[in-house]
Order: structure tokens, then sequence, then C-alpha cells
């Protein structure tokens, strides 16, 4: 882990921002590319350090599942610090803000920009040598692909300086588990069933007839392809490996399946 001292400004520029600050910032702090990477070295000082160990989630490895609720804990190590902060949010890889946050009954946080994001308040700022502050997240919906968490934070020797102020930034990335994520409505007509799944060139559909029709969709909601009952078998060859949803029409009865193309 590295750290960085910050530089020190004007007693008095630096009294009225490190007051300003110490229930925490309502406005983007993150470090995020979505917060334009503005963090708490904006205020605290001039440079920030990154570290590898401040976010701890319980998302599986396998992934998030959309609409669920984890449990985040955000913690801070500084040796000699007194005073700690943070600011934690969660981004697409388009910049756009991920799920909601909340405080989980934690009496020591708040959230800001519309449940996007979580900070301190002015009684969870006190500890020694390092804070953490735990909170919960609801993933967004389904489909929504991949999400990183962004945080920053500050742990500082409670003086009215930045002197002893060291600014910390981390990053931590969660997939999304499509595969738990969406639900299949397999059983509207138990008849139907698609084989071989995966595949990788053909697949086949038991119990269908003339009047089916047949749509493959991303997870996205994209639709990709559309294929004629009487062409039989089905040719996915020419698609990308991944994880699609196929629309079954038969007579007006739809059928939701999961395909897999390897």
């Amino acid at each position: 882990m590295k750290k960085t001292v910050l530089s020190i400004f004007t007693l008095a520029v630096f009294a009225t921002i490190l007051t300003s600050s110490s229930g925490g910032r309502t406005d983007g702090r993150s470090g995020s590319p979505g917060d334009a990477n503005q963090d708490c070295g904006q205020c605290h000082g001039l440079s920030t350090a990154s570290s590898t160990s401040m976010i701890a989630t319980d998302i599986p490895a396998s992934g998030y599942v959309g609409g669920s609720t984890y449990n985040v804990t955000v913690s801070v190590a500084e040796t000699g610090a007194s005073m700690f902060g943070f600011q934690i949010t969660a981004e697409h890889s388009s910049n756009a803000k991920a799920g909601t946050f909340a405080t989980g009954g934690n009496s020591e946080i708040y959230t800001v920009t519309a449940d996007h994001a979580v900070t301190h308040n002015n009684t969870g700022t006190f500890g020694t040598d390092s804070k953490s502050w735990t909170m919960t997240w609801t993933a967004p919906p389904s489909g929504s692909g991949d999400v990183t968490f962004y945080v920053a934070g500050n742990g500082a020797d409670g003086s009215t300086d930045a002197t002893g102020d060291v600014i910390y930034t981390d990053s931590q990335a969660a997939v999304e588990d499509v595969a738990n994520g969406i639900a299949i409505n397999s059983d509207v007509n138990s008849d139907v069933s698609i084989y071989p799944n995966p595949t990788s060139e053909f697949f086949t559909i038991k119990g269908v007839d003339k009047r089916t029709t047949v749509t493959l969709f991303d997870l996205k909601g994209s639709k990709v392809k559309s294929f004629a009952n009487s062409v039989h078998p089905f040719n996915v060859s020419d698609m990308e490996q991944g994880t699609y949803l196929l629309y079954i029409n038969v007579g007006g009865t739809q059928n939701i399946e999961k395909l897999i193309i390897q």
C-alpha cells in the first residue's frame, strides 16, 4: 500500500475546508470517473494514493444478481490517525451510477447523490489507526452488466491543517451473475424444450409446430436473430459466444428459454 502525506495550504483555508467536510460531502467525491475523478484530495491536499484493500462485499465470486441487496464495507487504515472519512459509489462502464445504497441502520453514515453514494457523518469519523463503515447496496436490474465500486478515504490526525491528512482511493469490480439473474418461464409450455444446450452450431426445439416463431435476444434486450420454423434445426454458428434469451411463440403462448452458445 502506498501513501501520500499531503501538502499544507494556508491555515485559514484548511480550517474552513476541514470543518465543512467533517460530516462528509454531499457532492460526488468518490474518485470515480462519473464524479470527474474528484476525491478527498481536492479539499484535503494536492494528491492521492492508491490502495487495494478498502472495499469488501459479500457479493459472491459468480457475481451479483439483479435487484439483490448486498453488504459493503469500507475500511481506511492509517497509523497515528484519529479521524477518518470516506465516500463510495458504484458505476457502469458508461460512468452512469449503478444500483442504490442504504445505510442499513448504520448511524455513522448517510446516503448522498440520490442514494447513489454513501459518506460518513460527524459521529462516524472517530477511530484509532483505522475505521470501517458497513452499508447495503441494491444491485441494478438484471441485464445491466458489470459494475465497479469506487471509494476515496481520508485518515487524518484531527488538526486544523492538512499536514497529517493521508488520502486513499480504491476500486473493485463486480460482475453480473447472468445465469442466476434471469427469470425463465420455460414451464409455460412444459412440452417445449431446446437441445443441445449449450451448443456451438445448431439447436432443435421440441414440442413446436408450424405456428411457431422463434426470436433470439441478447441480455441487453436487443433482437439479434429471427428464425422461421421451417428452418429446422436452427443455425447459430454465426453467433458470438455467450448467453442469449430465446423467445418461442407457439400459437400465442410464449416460452422464454436460456440458450448458451459456446
